[in-house]
């Protein structure tokens, strides 16, 4: 009777003892796990940190800066007013005879504005005296 009393307690401490080891196995895992996810995180953080410095630090073009040897500044003030008037330097004929007639259309066609505008002032004073002589003479 009092081996099966100590056998009982001794299965009964066995018992204890399975479920102590069960519970720390428990928290093991629990513990595995929590590393795993710090583990994720501190990864997540890292690659978040890659990417803050990959938009923040983007690299710049490199600059290309030629001057040229000669530089003659009268040849480019007359292509680029060539260029506003819409003249051109092509040896294509057609396009020379093109741009000619547009220049001769634009000359003739401030002439016409030139008369009318003459005559238009001369209109205009002329109406001014008539004015002026009703006004006070009458």
């Amino acid at each position: 009777t009092f081996v099966k009393i100590i056998s009982c307690k001794l299965q009964a401490t066995s018992c204890k003892l399975q479920a102590t080891s069960c519970k720390l196995q428990a928290a093991s895992c629990k513990l595995q796990a929590t590393s795993y996810k710090l583990q994720a995180a501190s990864c997540k953080l890292q690659v978040q940190k890659e990417m803050k410095i990959f938009f923040v630090r983007t690299p710049k073009p490199k600059r290309f800066n030629i001057k040229p040897r000669y530089y003659d500044e009268e040849k480019e003030k007359l292509k680029q007013r060539k260029i506003e008037l819409g003249l051109s330097d092509s040896d294509d004929p057609s396009i020379r005879l093109r741009s000619r007639i547009q220049r001769e259309w634009h000359k003739d066609s401030r002439r016409k504005r030139r008369k009318t505008d003459s005559y238009r002032t001369i209109f205009y004073l002329a109406l001014l005296i008539i004015l002026i002589y009703l006004i006070f003479f009458n």
